[in-house]
């Protein structure tokens, strides 16, 4: 199989000296690099769908029980909605010691030209 991946990727079959691992084969190579970095990954996502696919067939199996039911929706309250959308009044924060400050208002610019 590795010999056809690096065919297809346009990689040599070999390299032109002996590699630490003690091979010249490029597809020996690319296998070690998938096996050490991808394979761990593809494991996990096979285990976890098998366990779903277990859990999902011993679930079909198990008989539904007449008396067991899911527990009840609470009962809606028809001015939720309404509330939810009311937009949220800020309150003024009495302890606050620092209140905004509004600027004093005084004359317009030019009533304090005529007074100079």
């Amino acid at each position: 199989m590795w010999p056809q991946v690096c065919a297809e990727l346009g990689l040599p079959q070999d390299f032109g000296h002996v590699q630490p691992n003690g091979s010249t084969s490029v597809a020996h190579m690319l296998e070690q690099m998938y096996n050490a970095i991808l394979y761990p990954f593809e494991d996990l996502y096979k285990k976890n769908i098998h366990e779903q696919q277990r859990k999902a067939q011993l679930a079909s199996k198990l008989p539904q029980r007449s008396g067991q039911r899911s527990r009840p929706a609470p009962p809606s309250d028809p001015n939720l909605l309404d509330n939810d959308i009311q937009p949220i009044k800020r309150k003024l924060d009495v302890d606050d010691p620092e209140p905004k400050r509004t600027r004093q208002k005084t004359g317009t610019f030019l009533q304090s030209l005529s007074l100079s």
